[in-house]
């Protein structure tokens, strides 16, 4: 069995430059502080998502006192409203009616099937609301099935008979289940494909604006691109059907952002490929990286996971089934691919690359708890600056640490933006050089070190290192600690 490695999120009290001086993006004034303050002891809960994600037990040991239970390999059709608990082992498929409402608890267990039948255009219309993150209050839309109780899931969705009056479009989201409470999620889901071989479903799960992950409310369709191939000539397409590949490389964006920017590390990455072992791709999720309550960017690390966990779903029901992942993604992108790596089978090799990673120690994952970067990560990198962002340089345990704060310029040590992006510029550009013959360590870090690289010396500076901390200066000299405190002298 592979060995995995649990990352840790250290807790961190970063004083910072004055509230004068930071961007008002990142609660950067007193009032805002307190507002932080106190979302942190709301969300601050000891459940971690990692110990949860595999544990189906909770519903599958369940024995309801009354109600419906629906054993596996059998199907329940509900066509009426049902007064009670169901613990479904087998299919519920609620077809023909308006809303379906369950007036109990909802239990499925990893066998168990929820099939929702969506061809109901006139009563449920998709609708793309402006950014929340603008005080636009959410519309608030009957759903198809309605639990009263508390829903517990596992096992698999399944939705049919996709209907819509308009072409859709990145974004478009339709309300699909609501219930008092969760605990789990989906595992897998089918009927992803829309009419649009450019476009699939998601998940995105119902958050409270304060409170655990337990008191999430529902469960929203949202519609998401297709990953996009990047060629090395520049030429895209979209990753539509499997391919010979036997590898995944994957980039994506952070909050606020789009795959736009990160377009050229994925085909100067896609360059490296001279076997044509992977599919190189970007993924834009920035419809929901916009999407933000108040000035919290929480609730994008939270869409961030379930923009993750439904690429996931729709890689396994399309048929794609590679051996190797390369995950590389900058701030809150972070969510993205610790989701994808949290679902992913303990066979596959999955190696990562975060830059300067947005990770809050309290951060919600619907139904599971607080948060932590997933333990599926075999080796990787962990690039950021320090004394930039809150929560954008935490210790990894089981990653290469760089840190490469005294690389920035001066004009940069009070500009967040710029330092916050400092590592994808610093990271684009090893990907661009090829190590020398006579190559030290300072000149082997970065993209040697990861599975496309080739670089077989570099690559095995992951084990060598993991755990530690290297930090790099302008003048190519290094220090190295053996674990997360980077405090050596400039």
């Amino acid at each position: 069995m592979k060995r995995k490695y649990r990352q840790s999120v250290r807790k961190s009290n970063h004083g910072g430059p004055s509230p004068s001086r930071v961007n008002h993006f990142f609660l950067e004034s007193l009032e805002r502080r307190a507002m932080l303050a106190l979302t942190t002891a709301l969300y601050d809960l000891p459940m971690s998502a990692a110990e949860n994600l595999a544990d189906d037990s909770r519903a599958a040991a369940f024995q309801a006192d009354a109600g419906l239970a629906i054993p596996s390999g059998t199907t329940k059709v509900l066509t009426d409203d049902y007064t009670g608990t169901i613990t479904n082992s087998g299919t519920l498929f609620a077809d023909g009616a308006p809303v379906i409402t369950i007036d109990g608890d909802y239990r499925q267990t990893v066998e168990g099937v929820t099939k929702i039948d969506l061809g109901l255009p006139v009563l449920y219309p998709w609708i793309n609301w402006a950014n929340p993150y603008n005080n636009e209050k959410v519309p608030s839309l009957t759903s198809f099935l309605n639990i009263s109780g508390k829903a517990y899931l596992s096992g698999t969705l399944d939705v049919t008979n996709l209907t819509h009056s308009k072409p859709l479009k990145a974004g478009d989201r339709l309300p699909l289940m609501r219930f008092d409470g969760l605990e789990g999620r989906f595992k897998s889901m089918t009927g992803m494909e829309t009419d649009d071989p450019n476009l699939f479903l998601s998940l995105q799960y119902v958050m409270p604006n304060f409170g655990d992950a337990s008191k999430a409310s529902g469960i929203d369709l949202v519609v998401l691109e297709k990953p996009t191939i990047i060629r090395p000539d520049g030429t895209t397409a979209k990753l539509t059907a499997a391919t010979t590949a036997t590898g995944l490389s994957i980039v994506t964006h952070g909050f606020k952002d789009n795959d736009k920017d990160f377009r050229t590390l994925a085909q100067l990455i896609a360059a490296k490929d001279t076997e044509k072992n992977w599919d190189s791709v970007v993924f834009d999720w920035s419809t929901e990286a916009s999407l933000s309550r108040g000035l919290s960017p929480w609730w994008t690390a939270e869409r961030a996971y379930d923009a993750g966990d439904s690429l996931r779903m729709w890689l396994r029901s399309s048929g794609f089934t590679y051996a190797n992942y390369d995950l590389t993604a900058h701030s809150a992108g972070t969510w993205v691919i610790s989701a994808l790596a949290d679902g992913l089978p303990t066979d596959k090799n999955v190696e990562a690359t975060i830059l300067d990673g947005f990770t809050p120690y309290n951060t919600r994952i619907a139904g599971l708890g607080v948060g932590t970067i997933s333990a599926n990560f075999d080796r990787g990198l962990n690039i950021y600056c320090t004394g930039d962002l809150f929560y954008t340089h935490e210790y990894r345990s089981g990653l290469v640490n760089i840190d490469m704060s005294r690389l920035r310029p001066r004009s940069e040590m009070y500009n967040f933006i710029g330092s916050h992006k400092r590592p994808i510029a610093w990271y684009q550009d090893t990907v661009s050089r090829a190590p020398p013959s006579n190559a030290t360590l300072v000149d082997q870090l970065g993209f040697a070190m990861a599975p496309m690289s080739g670089n077989q010396d570099a690559r095995q500076l992951l084990d060598t290192y993991r755990g530690s901390t290297i930090i790099v200066r302008g003048d190519r000299t290094l220090t190295i600690q053996a674990g997360g405190d980077s405090s050596a002298p400039p």
